[in-house]
């Protein structure tokens, strides 16, 4: 990253600590039966960007002296009057050096003086983003796993934001968002911090992306920090399936089908209906219908091979959600059956313009 105000030639030091003496003379005629006074600035105390910490020191002087501080590219945001200040760099990640502008004053009625101290001071380079995990299409357990390495990672680094930055893929652009807020949802399971955790939506790619980045307070923002404005349904002309799902990823995917695999499917339509995850996997496809009047939802079921029950229930099930939790109209939402498929039943959520519907 281009940093401005380039090193070579500077007569700032690249030094946490800057001492500059200035000796002072009273105004009184006896200033040689006097001790010197002087000044000095410290800082930047402890590199926490984007904020900074200057202190000006005294000797030879009163306490009731007069500060007024100046800082190019940043602003003093506490501090101002007294010996100590916080500033606020404007560009961090972008400054390799400020300067610092000092005036202090005093005045009894007998005697005064005043000094004007002037430094540039060269800055370290600043905190950067940090990957550290990308993936794909997975399953809630994987997805459970990753987080965990992410929060160890978290936890290695206490002034560090975890952000999560998925993009949609345009087949399917709902699923990524829905998993993202599986991962929220995880995070709380897991008694995480949740104010340690960011989510982005960096909008639509080829595929569904999900990539990790462990960024410390006051670094740069990367681009992909950007907003970015997200309405897959807004122009939408022909039918979109939106998302797609197995019936165990509601059930917390293969942990669930490893403790359950015995059950019966009756059980599993039962625990599928008692399942808290209802307002992960639908919220966002409520509020794109509640947004666009003339869209409508079809909810396809594709049973797995075997199946002992009508699949239809289990669709059944997200459209009593729909209606009565979110208050969706009945007849927006139809129920089908999809063809039989060879592993876990799947839900596919179908968007459609009115002049699709049938």
């Amino acid at each position: 990253m281009k940093r401005s105000g380039g090193r070579s030639g500077q007569s700032c030091r690249a030094v946490l600590v800057i001492s500059l003496l200035l000796f002072l003379l009273f105004s009184s005629g006896n200033a040689q039966d006097q001790k010197e006074p002087r000044v000095i600035i410290n800082g930047p105390s402890g590199i926490t960007f984007p904020e900074l910490t200057f202190t000006a020191s005294t000797e030879n002087l009163p306490d009731d002296l007069k500060y007024e501080w100046t800082v190019s590219q940043g602003s003093v945001i506490s501090g101002q009057g007294t010996p100590a200040i916080t500033v606020r760099l404007d560009n961090p990640g972008q400054l390799s050096s400020i300067t610092v502008d000092l005036i202090v004053t005093w005045n009894n009625g007998k005697n005064s003086f005043d000094a004007h101290l002037t430094q540039s001071i060269c800055l370290p380079e600043p905190p950067c983003c940090r990957a550290v995990d990308e993936f794909g299409d997975t399953n809630n357990g994987e997805m459970m796993h990753r987080l965990d390495n992410f929060w160890v990672e978290l936890q290695n680094d206490p002034n560090a934001m975890g952000y999560i930055v998925f993009t949609r893929s345009e087949k399917l652009p709902g699923k990524a968002a829905r998993q993202a807020r599986w991962i929220l949802d995880l995070i709380n399971f897991r008694k995480y911090d949740p104010t340690r955790f960011i989510v982005v939506d960096s909008g639509f790619d080829t595929e569904l992306r999900f990539r990790l980045y462990a960024i410390p307070i006051g670094a740069p923002n990367p681009e992909f920090l950007n907003p970015v404005e997200i309405n897959p349904a807004k122009k939408l002309t022909k039918s979109l399936a939106y998302d797609n799902y197995s019936i165990f990823d509601y059930l917390y995917g293969n942990e669930y089908l490893q403790k359950n695999r015995k059950k019966k499917d009756m059980a599993i339509l039962r625990d599928f209906r008692q399942s808290t995850f209802h307002p992960i996997y639908l919220n966002e496809v409520a509020d794109l219908l509640k947004e666009n009047a003339k869209m409508n939802l079809s909810i396809v079921v594709s049973p797995e091979k075997g199946l002992t029950l009508n699949p239809l229930l289990f669709g059944e099930v997200e459209r009593n959600y729909l209606v009565n939790m979110r208050q969706i109209k009945t007849q927006r939402i139809s129920v089908r059956i999809g063809a039989a498929i060879a592993g876990e039943t799947r839900i596919t959520l179908i968007l459609n313009p009115l002049s699709q519907e049938k």
